[in-house]
């Protein structure tokens, strides 16, 4: 990895690298709805990662998560928690 940008835009950065990788079985962006992270909003990568990654039985522990989500988007993500609990 070389220089360039720092904190959360070397995470995403490597995240590219590793998916233009051949040996890879699965992209890590199809956790993020299979587009770069440097393409979404902080509020849209935490969305998509809701809608891809987070399923079946397990404890997702989240620290503020509606900081990244706004008002409308909270909601939908409090019906996707209740369906989880039926």
């Amino acid at each position: 990895m070389t220089g360039g940008p720092q904190g959360p835009f070397l995470v995403a950065t490597r995240i590219d690298e590793l998916d233009e990788e051949p040996l890879v079985a699965s992209k890590i962006a199809d956790a993020y709805g299979g587009k770069s992270l440097h393409e979404q909003r902080h509020g849209e990568s935490f969305f998509s990662l809701f809608l891809n990654r987070f399923k079946g039985d397990a404890l997702y522990n989240l620290a503020e998560p509606e900081a990244a989500l706004s008002p409308m988007r909270q909601m939908v993500s409090c019906r996707g928690y209740m369906t989880w609990f039926r």
